[in-house]
């Protein structure tokens, strides 16, 4: 029915990644709680899961079944590291808005996964903490995969999420 991206977004620097998605008719997926703390949930060190149909090589065909993979949050700091390594002054620095995880050679997202979940366990059930945003190919060793961090947009996201029963 209607896509509304976050004003703020910037196609170059992909800061503020976030796209809210109305649909027409309801959906038969089971909806999962969006979760804008920032705690030991998502915190460096901890395993997200990140799920999605993309391609499961840079280039390769996209996959017909519905793939996760278990990924290592890092902090920012180190993140950055990794990517400033590559003397590659195309890269725009990281934001507040990402979050990296991943870094493992042949487990990552990509192509395809863009906008998909990354979740992470919250008292025994999955709660949404990011989406697929970016990286520099995919499941390569020591390059985690880049995540818009939904704490950073909840004043944005939350107005369009069901309201709680009373």
């Amino acid at each position: 029915k209607k896509i509304t991206k976050h004003p703020k977004f910037n196609y170059d620097t992909l800061v503020y990644d976030y796209a809210i998605i109305e649909l027409e008719t309801p959906t038969k997926v089971t909806p999962v709680e969006v979760y804008f703390d920032e705690d030991s949930a998502n915190a460096p060190g901890v395993i997200a899961t990140a799920r999605g149909w993309g391609t499961t090589s840079s280039g390769g065909a996209q996959s017909n079944v519905l793939k996760e993979v278990g990924l290592k949050v890092w902090s920012n700091k180190d993140c950055q590291a990794a990517f400033d390594k590559l003397n590659n002054p195309d890269l725009t620095p990281l934001h507040s808005t990402m979050v990296c995880a991943g870094g493992i050679k042949g487990e990552d997202t990509c192509q395809g996964d863009s906008g998909g979940p990354l979740t992470v366990s919250k008292n025994g059930k999955d709660v949404l903490v990011g989406l697929t945003s970016w990286g520099l190919g995919c499941a390569q060793a020591g390059l985690p995969g880049v995540y818009s961090r939904l704490s950073q947009a909840k004043d944005f996201i939350a107005p369009y999420l069901p309201k709680p029963a009373c």
